[in-house]
């Protein structure tokens, strides 16, 4: 099995998360945005969010393959951004971090939750790794994983 790992993300890291977000937000939301998708704000806005300490790169024998972001709150743990390299997908990665997560939080005594873009592939990985959805909003499924 391969060597799965995460670190902490550094600015020399922007450019690749940036890669693997904005194809996929940018299906999405591009017709939400008044005057539509613009790139350069849009990797600003960008910029705010993957650059904390929530934040990290995931890595597939050494090589980064996506990131992810965890918020632990005082009652949840909530993953607010999951991201795979779509040439990593289908490899189990997306469910081992999100069932760690899960396990973290259980441990804590904690529950997971999550709002993911409505895309059948997440909405089936969710149901796959344990979650449920508890509500819906004009673009996302809001899911939660009990302890």
């Amino acid at each position: 099995m391969a060597d799965l790992t995460t670190r902490p993300v550094t600015p020399e890291d922007f450019t690749f998360c940036w890669s693997l977000y904005a194809p996929t937000v940018q299906e999405h939301l591009a017709a939400l945005i008044a005057g539509g998708w613009n790139a350069e704000k849009e990797r600003e806005r960008f910029r705010g969010i993957w650059q904390s300490d929530e934040t990290h790169v995931i890595q597939y024998d050494g090589l980064p393959v996506g990131w992810i972001s965890v918020r632990k709150g005082e009652t949840e743990f909530e993953i607010q951004h999951l991201y795979v390299d779509p040439r990593y997908q289908r490899r189990g990665v997306a469910s081992i971090l999100i069932n760690f997560v899960a396990d973290e939080a259980r441990k804590a005594g904690k529950h997971v939750s999550a709002e993911v873009l409505k895309s059948s592939t997440v909405l089936d990985l969710a149901r796959k790794t344990g979650f449920l959805k508890v509500g819906t909003t004009e673009l996302t499924h809001q899911i939660r994983r009990n302890p």
